[in-house]
């Protein structure tokens, strides 16, 4: 089993196809377990309220969503109600996305389906900034190593860490687990791959 306490940071480390990348979207209610159970506050990831998982559940991987629009949209999708222009110019600050800003033409600018025409460490920057913009309970982030660099991981562990949130954060390396603060899990000595496993965070 893996019990996470509320507002604890914890990464799972492991090998490919170990199933942390797995572990992450049941965590996050968007696929259902083939048998045992994983639980958010008590009850079933997946019957969670889509509205509480929208807005309470923030995930970071490479597979969230960044659809066609503007940057002010792209900052700030999925948040319950849209902050002012100057605390999402201040997010976009914090997490460097000021080159981002100037080539787009600001808040305005267009950001292609996808983020097609965004770096994928300006991606990652800006789900970073939208993690920040937000106040959720329960934070998953999948294998930061591979789109950001140490500046950039250093700035997603101190927003980490600035919240009360529960955190789960999915790698392959222990040594960027440990430089971020997080306590390591070995999924393996978890038994996280076996499907009749309880998951509870």
């Amino acid at each position: 089993d893996l019990d996470i306490r509320s507002g604890h940071k914890i990464a799972v480390t492991g090998g490919n196809g170990e199933g942390k990348t797995t572990l992450l979207s049941l965590a996050a209610g968007l696929d259902r377990p083939s048998a045992g159970r994983v639980l958010v506050g008590g009850v079933a990831a997946n019957a969670l309220p889509l509205k509480y998982r929208n807005t309470r559940i923030a995930l970071l991987s490479s597979r969230s969503p960044v659809l066609s629009g503007s940057l002010r949209r792209a900052l700030t999708l999925g948040l319950p109600r849209r902050p002012d222009d100057a605390a999402i110019l201040a997010a976009a600050h914090h997490f460097d996305l000021d080159e981002v800003l100037d080539r787009l033409g600001g808040l305005d600018g267009r950001v292609s389906e996808g983020g097609r025409n965004l770096s994928v460490g300006e991606l990652w920057r800006i789900l970073m900034a939208r993690l920040g913009l937000g106040a959720f309970e329960l934070i998953l982030v999948d294998a930061p190593e591979t789109a950001l660099d140490h500046a950039g991981l250093a700035l997603l562990a101190a927003e980490l860490h600035r919240r009360p949130s529960t955190v789960l954060v999915a790698t392959g390396s222990t040594e960027v687990a440990t430089s971020m603060g997080l306590t390591v899990r070995p999924l393996s000595a978890q038994h996280g791959a076996e499907p009749d496993r309880q998951k509870r965070a």
